[in-house]
Formats: structure tokens, C-alpha cells, sequence
């Protein structure tokens, strides 16, 4: 369903890649090398404790934030993202930004509009991820590119 979303062409606006596609649960800024082992360490712990959460995503479209980033909201992994919180608080401290559950389908250039048609459309499903995955994000010219740095499964 969401891969039907419309994606007009719009003077800066860049549609994020279906490869590209994730749920992002909340960011915890800059890490060191050292860190990342931990952090994957600690995120297996709490993965491999709890059953995998089903994430709701939808049920619109909608502008986050100023920048004009479109997404579509994610719900249902509240209890998750709090454990994690509490887990790795003494590795990376509170949350970089706060939590806003989503998927990130487009961002906007700075000046631009996002599209009337392409805000407040219907798109809802729902799944249970096989694991949590720990990326990296490096902003590039051609838009953000992410490198998985730890993959942590749900207890089965």
C-alpha cells in the first residue's frame, strides 16, 4: 500500500528510496566506535527479552517538523523504545530528539512546499519487525545514506 503513495515530481522536494525505507524509533545522536559495541550489546539484551512489538503505521500522511520532512506515523512500539531509553541511558544519556515514531517517505529542500497531494493521504498497515536494527546516518547530496551497525532480534 504505501509503495502506491503518489510521488510527484516537485522542485525540492526528494523522495526517499524504497531501499531506503525504515521506522525510525528515535535518535541518540553521535557515537563512538566503543559505544556502538555496547549500544548493539545492550539492544540484543533488550530484544532478545521481549517478543517482537506490532507497529502501526499510518493512518496519513503528514509533515514533520519545519523542515517539510513527509512521513507516515508508526505506533505501537512505545514500550519498546522506553526500555530501550532506560537500558542505554548510561551509555548515551537521554534521547538526541524526542520520540516521534515514523517512516520518512520524502524531505523537502530548504524554501520548499510539500505538495497538497501528497499530505493527509491514507496509508495504514501493520507488521511485527524481525529485529531492532542500529544505523548510522551520513547526509549526502543525494540525500541521507544509512549503514546498519547491528542487527538485534525479538525473543521468538
Amino acid at each position: 500500500m504505501l509503495r502506491a503513495h503518489p510521488r510527484p515530481d516537485a522542485d525540492g522536494l526528494r523522495w526517499v528510496t524504497h531501499e531506503q525505507w525504515h521506522v525510525t524509533l528515535g535518535f541518540y545522536g553521535t557515537v563512538n566506535d566503543t559505544d556502538h559495541a555496547e549500544i548493539a550489546r545492550i539492544a540484543a539484551e533488550v530484544a532478545g527479552g521481549m517478543p517482537a512489538p506490532q507497529i502501526t503505521l499510518g493512518p496519513r500522511t503528514e509533515q514533520l517538523g519545519r523542515d517539510g520532512t513527509l512521513v507516515v506515523p508508526a505506533s505501537g512500539a512505545d514500550g519498546l523504545v522506553a526500555e530501550l531509553d532506560d537500558a542505554l541511558y548510561d551509555v548515551v544519556g537521554p534521547r538526541e530528539r524526542f520520540y516521534f515514531g515514523h517512516l520518512t517517505l520524502a524531505r523537502l529542500r530548504r524554501n520548499a512546499v510539500l505538495p497538497a497531494e501528497v499530505l493527509d493521504v491514507e496509508c495504514m498497515t501493520s507488521f511485527s519487525p524481525a529485529a531492532i536494527y542500529l544505523l548510522d546516518s551520513e547526509t549526502a547530496p543525494t540525500g541521507s545514506v544509512y549503514e546498519v551497525r547491528a542487527r538485534a532480534p525479538f525473543a521468538v
